[in-house]
């Protein structure tokens, strides 16, 4: 499964080993919405299959608890890298 978002870099900081660490936005709460081509609207259910368009209730308990954000911490993300 897929989310894409954007936001500012508010800090950055190079490592030891070369790499670029910033602080990320990795998801937000509240009503998401997908339509075709999205990986969570083409995976729905059949009893789904008929509307254009679905939304998906993300609460900040399931968004922003502890073991959800540690599992993003300190992992690394490639952006625009070759085939």
């Amino acid at each position: 499964m897929f989310f894409y978002d954007a936001g500012k870099v508010t800090s950055r900081k190079i490592t030891d080993e070369g790499f670029l660490q910033v602080d990320a936005l990795v998801g937000r709460a509240g009503v998401q919405l997908y339509t075709h081509g999205d990986s969570v609207f083409d995976s729905r259910p059949d009893s789904l299959k008929h509307l254009d368009e679905i939304r998906l209730l993300r609460p900040e308990s399931e968004v922003f608890n502890e073991k959800s954000l540690d599992s993003f911490r300190l992992k690394p993300v490639t952006d625009n890298h070759p085939p």
